[in-house]
This record gives C-alpha cells, sequence and structure tokens, in this order.
C-alpha cells in the first residue's frame, strides 16, 4: 500500500521539495560509510586532531553494523515537509487555508495512527510520520488556546482533533524511543557519553532533538490548558514514561514540574497521583530538579491550606503522604529544608508566646500553620517506618522532638474555649506521633487540661437562636464564635469530639506496664468535671469513661500482680504488654464500640452535607467560578 502526501495550492505554485524517503542529490549525501571514510582520513593526515576528537567526542567516532542499518532505515533530510511523503500507492492531499496553513484531515489522521500504532511495520517512513504528528498534535494544542505560535499546519474538525491527541498520547513515546535508541549501562561505558547521575542517554539524541523538543513543549502546554478530568489523566500518564525526555531540556521540564505541581495541589485524586507518579520519577533521577520539586511542592501544600472545605481532607491527607514519600527520595537533601521550615515554626510560636500580641498569635493560630504541623508529622512518621539505614533519615528522626515541642506549645499559646477546635487538631497529631513513632508523650493529661474549657462552656445555657451551621463536624474549623459556643448542637460536638480524643489517648496507653499509675492523677480530674459540669449528658458520658478507666487499671494491676516483673528482662515485659493490649481488655471494648458508633454518626453526617443549603451553595459558587 502506497501513500503519498501532497499540498494543494489555489494560486501559488509549489517549489520543489525533496522527498521525505526519497534520494538527495550525490553531492550532499551522507552516509555513515562515507562519514567513516572522512574520520580515516583525518586519523591519517591529522592524528593529533583524531586523537583530540577521541578525547572530547568519542560518540563521533564510534560506529558499528547497527548504525549504518540505523541510518538506511531511517536516515533522511532534516528539514522535510509533507509534501511528498510516500508509504505505499495512497496519496493525502492538504488543502490550504486562507493563513497558507495545512489543514489536516481524518484520511491524515489515519494514516498517523496507522503507523504510530505499528512503528516496526513503517520504519522506514517513521521518522517523517513522527515529526507530521508532532505538528499535527502542536496545531491541535493552538486549537484549545496555548500561547504557542501557530505553526504550519491547522486541525478544524473534531474528529481529527480526537484521532491526532489519542494517537499522539498513546503512541508518541514508544515512537520517540524507539528513533532515539537509548543506550544501557554498558553501551555508555563503551561510548564514555557524558551525562549526569540517573540520566538516560540515547544514541540519536541530536538527531531528533528538534522533533522531541517541539512535542514536549506542546505536551506540556496541553496540560496546562486542559480542564476536562479524562483527558488531563491521559496527558499526564503519557508524561509519565517521557520523563526521561524531559530531563535533557532543564526549562521545559521546570514549566512541566509547576504545572504537575498545580495538578497534584488543586486537581481530582485519580489526577493528583498520576502528577505525583511523575514528580517522584524526575525527583529519583536528577538532584537539582527534585530540590525544585520539594520546595514547589511545600509552596503549593501551604498555599492550598488556607483554608478547609467540607470533603478537603482526603486531598490533604493524600498531599501529605506524599510530600512525606518525596522527602526521602534524597533524605540529605531534603534534611536541610525540613530543618529550615520546622525552624521557622518554632521561632513564629516563640513570637506568638512572647508578644501575647492578637495579630503575632494569628499567625500561629490559623490553618496554614495547623496543617503545617499535620504535614510534618507525616514525614517524621514516614522516617519511623524508612527500611533503609541511612544518616540522613536519621537526621530527619531526630526533628520530630522538637516538632512535639511546637505542637504542644501551640496548645498553650492562647488556652480560650473558642480554639477548642484548634487544641483538639494538636492533639490529635501528638497521638499520630506518639502511636507511631513509638515516643511517649503525655496525651492523657494534655487533653485533660480540655474539660475546664467544656466547663466554661457549659455554664452558660445555651441559646434557643438556631444557628446556620456551616458544618456538620468539628474537625472542619479551628475556631469557634459565640454563636457556635451558645448553640446546643454544637456543644455536644465539643464535648463528644474531647470524649473521643480522651478515650483514644487512654486506647494508645492501655498496654503500658505504667497505666495505673499514668491514670491515678486523672480519676480526680475527671470526678472535678463530673460534679461541676451542668450539662446531664456530658456528665453521664465521662462518667462511663471513669467508670472504663478504673476497670482497666484494676485489670491492669492485676495481670502485673500475677506475674513477677522484671525491669530489664524485655522479652517477659513484652508478654505482659501482649496480654493488656488484648481486645478483650475493658478499654479496648470500649473503645471499638465507640468507634464503630462514630463511623455510623460520620456517615450519616455525609449525608446531611450533602443536603446542608450552606454547601450546596458553596459549590454553586465554586461552579461559577470554573466555568468564568
Amino acid at each position: 500500500m502506497m501513500v503519498k502526501v501532497k499540498k494543494i495550492k489555489k494560486i501559488k505554485t509549489s517549489k520543489k521539495v525533496p522527498k521525505i524517503n526519497g534520494t538527495l542529490e550525490k553531492d550532499e549525501e551522507k552516509t555513515p560509510v562515507s562519514h567513516r571514510k572522512q574520520l580515516q582520513q583525518i586519523a591519517e593526515k591529522d592524528p593529533e586532531f583524531f586523537k583530540f576528537l577521541q578525547k572530547e567526542d568519542a560518540d563521533l567516532l564510534e560506529f558499528d553494523d547497527s548504525d549504518v542499518e540505523m541510518g538506511e532505515d531511517i536516515d533522511e533530510e532534516e528539514e522535510e515537509t509533507a509534501e511528498s511523503l510516500n508509504i505505499g500507492n495512497k496519496t493525502i492531499f492538504f488543502e490550504v487555508d486562507n493563513d497558507d496553513r495545512k489543514v489536516v484531515n481524518l484520511q491524515t489522521a489515519e494514516l498517523i495512527e496507522k503507523v504510530l500504532s505499528s512503528p516496526s511495520e513503517y520504519r522506514r517512513n517513521l521518522r517523517a510520520v513522527v515529526r507530521l504528528a508532532v505538528q499535527s498534535f502542536h496545531a491541535c494544542v493552538c486549537r484549545v488556546g496555548s500561547n504557542l505560535e501557530k505553526g504550519e499546519y491547522v486541525v478544524n474538525e473534531d474528529r481529527v482533533f480526537d484521532s491526532i491527541v489519542r494517537s499522539c498520547l498513546k503512541y508518541m513515546g514508544h515512537c520517540l524511543l524507539l528513533l532515539m535508541n537509548p543506550l544501557d549501562e554498558k553501551q555508555k561505558e563503551s561510548k564514555n557519553a557524558k551525562a549526569k547521575q540517573g540520566q538516560p542517554v540515547f544514541k540519536y539524541f541530536h538527531k531528533y532533538k528538534t522533533v522531541t523538543k517541539e512535542y514536549l513543549i506542546a505536551l506540556v502546554e496541553f496540560l496546562a490548558e486542559v480542564g476536562a478530568e479524562d483527558i488531563s489523566i491521559a496527558i499526564i500518564k503519557s508524561i509519565v514514561p517521557l520523563t526521561d525526555f524531559y530531563l535533557h531540556f532543564q526549562k521545559i521540564c521546570r514549566r512541566l514540574i509547576k504545572n504537575l505541581v498545580r495538578v497534584w495541589s488543586q486537581k481530582s485524586m485519580q489526577e493528583r497521583v498520576g502528577a505525583f507518579l511523575a514528580l517522584n520519577r524526575i525527583s529519583q533521577s536528577d538532584v537539582d530538579l527534585y530540590t525544585f520539586v520539594y520546595k514547589s511542592c511545600y509552596v503549593a501544600y501551604v498555599s492550598s491550606s488556607r483554608q478547609v472545605t467540607t470533603g478537603a481532607w482526603q486531598n490533604l491527607l493524600f498531599m501529605q503522604r506524599s510530600f512525606a514519600e518525596l522527602t526521602f527520595v534524597n533524605p540529605a537533601v531534603s534534611y536541610q529544608y525540613v530543618f529550615v521550615y520546622i525552624r521557622q515554626y518554632a521561632i513564629h510560636l516563640r513570637n506568638a508566646k512572647i508578644t501575647k500580641r492578637k495579630d503575632v498569635i494569628r499567625t500561629v493560630y490559623n490553618w496554614q500553620f495547623v496543617l503545617g504541623v499535620y504535614l510534618w508529622a507525616s514525614v517524621m512518621i514516614r522516617s519511623s517506618k524508612h527500611r533503609h539505614i541511612s544518616e540522613a533519615v536519621d537526621w530527619i528522626r531526630e526533628l520530630r522532638y522538637p516538632l512535639i515541642q511546637i505542637v504542644i506549645g501551640l496548645i498553650n499559646v492562647f488556652p480560650t474555649s473558642r480554639y477548642i477546635p484548634l487544641r483538639l487538631h494538636c492533639v490529635r497529631v501528638l497521638l499520630q506521633l506518639q502511636v507511631n513513632c513509638n515516643v511517649y508523650i503525655p496525651t492523657l493529661a494534655i487533653t485533660a487540661d480540655l474539660l475546664d474549657d467544656l466547663i466554661t462552656i457549659d455554664l452558660k445555657k445555651p441559646n434557643n437562636v438556631k444557628v446556620l451551621q456551616r458544618t456538620t463536624r468539628l474537625k472542619d474549623v479551628i475556631r469557634l464564635n459565640r454563636e457556635m459556643l451558645e448553640d446546643s448542637k454544637y456543644r455536644s460536638m465539643i464535648a463528644e469530639e474531647v470524649f473521643s480524643v480522651f478515650l483514644e489517648a487512654a486506647f494508645v496507653v492501655r498496654a503500658s506496664l505504667a497505666f495505673s499509675g499514668l491514670i491515678r492523677p486523672l480519676i480526680p480530674v475527671l470526678k472535678g468535671f463530673i460534679k461541676e459540669c451542668n450539662n446531664i449528658d456530658h456528665k453521664k458520658l465521662f462518667k462511663a469513661l471513669e467508670c472504663k478507666l478504673k476497670e482497666h487499671a484494676e485489670q491492669s494491676r492485676l495481670t502485673l500482680a500475677a506475674h513477677k516483673i522484671d525491669l530489664n528482662d524485655a522479652n517477659e515485659n513484652y508478654k505482659l504488654e501482649e496480654i493488656l493490649s488484648s481486645n478483650s481488655t475493658p478499654i479496648a471494648k470500649y473503645y471499638q464500640d465507640w468507634h464503630r458508633t462514630s463511623e455510623m454518626k460520620d456517615q450519616a453526617t455525609k449525608r446531611i452535607e450533602q443536603k446542608s443549603p450552606f454547601i450546596e451553595k458553596n459549590r454553586k459558587r465554586k461552579t461559577r467560578k470554573t466555568i468564568h
């Protein structure tokens, strides 16, 4: 099957253009064999210059049979046009629009898809079709409103647009790899190829550098312009295997990183995952770009955490965990930034505690600071689970202690009842660190301090005026206004959250041999709260907790009395801790029942939030912004 591609001009006369797969004039033809003869002549006439070439550009002198075959297969003229592309007996005609640009039709799009999907069958024409496909893809990107300059081709039909975009995203990466021919480690050594550590080397990189660069730029612009989720996912999937090419173009790669970070911090979960995979791959290949990726991701996370909306926690959790993974791609480099950022948090906290001014306190009592603490807690948790032994990982792991001090200090900066939600967030962070980092933190005593604020809130009678609920979960706020504090529903939510954190703190230390000693000073605090609290429901809630704590403490005491305790015997102590951590203990049973009930309430809350008029109003407002 023969295919000829020509262009039709209504008035202008076409100039003679050499065929893409045709032959050049004999005096202009350069084959690998003739090139080898020229090098032999240089070696005979000027041996010193030949030695210089061997040292500085060994790739120029390395030839083997595969070079000759590849040259015969795909060696065409550098500046080629699609006026006489021959692949069989068919002829494809280009119409020319008023701007003298070639209009890509459906027949051309089908040809591109056919060749790109089976590159081994059309190897002699692969280079020409790849160039045609890249220029057509460039035209597609210009069509969606990109800042790219208009090229030689234009795409007008939707079917042609879809076909070209689909073919390029699906097959172009494989075709470019086939043309570039990546070298393995042995070939790199034999050719003395110079490249950064982790950066791939391609045999024919300089030959196809221009067309590859054009496609990579168009792909970055396409990602920046497209808003549809399915198309964005397809673009990111095609970018992941192309990261080896992007590494050779630092400026383009930085633009790509900016777009990927934007997707990672703002788009849907599936898009975020794809963007993270691409960022992770780039970070593993280039140390300089890793620094740029790491700082960009941190800035994007901080920017997106200015305000927490309903349903944002899942995305924030993904960002925290993926950022923690990025931290340990190169811990020796990331440690410098982790140390500086945590130190900045400590400085802001110190200033707030010293000055006590409202404007300074607001610099730490806000969502950005709280979610930043969550972020670094996830990094510390990841450091404790890191399998590889590394000095840099140990450096990062040691930073958990100043982080714990920052969180405890944040609780005590401005301890008022209005900021109970923020203080509860801090206790949750401490519990995460205590469980995953295997460190003891007095979370029980810290939580017990919140009972005084609960008493203060319950002193005033609740207001019967209904408050427009901006959220049905206390987790979505860090500060309560006066109306919320006076509303009976919010009071119940506060009491349940304090109770839940108190119970979880007790559950975390249930296996400790010193559980009875930990609980003993808290029992009078609970009794005092039950006595002074004016809310009957809150009294019942914490009375049940007091009973379970006493019951578990008694069981723990009896278990220890039945065994001989030797603090130097680690195995015996471990067995005792296993007995105390059993699911049949009073605290464990009570915690599981409460946890099950809380999950049912959360599911009901989500259904209520979907029907909430305030949330629906916000959703419509966001939709309008997206449309505009």
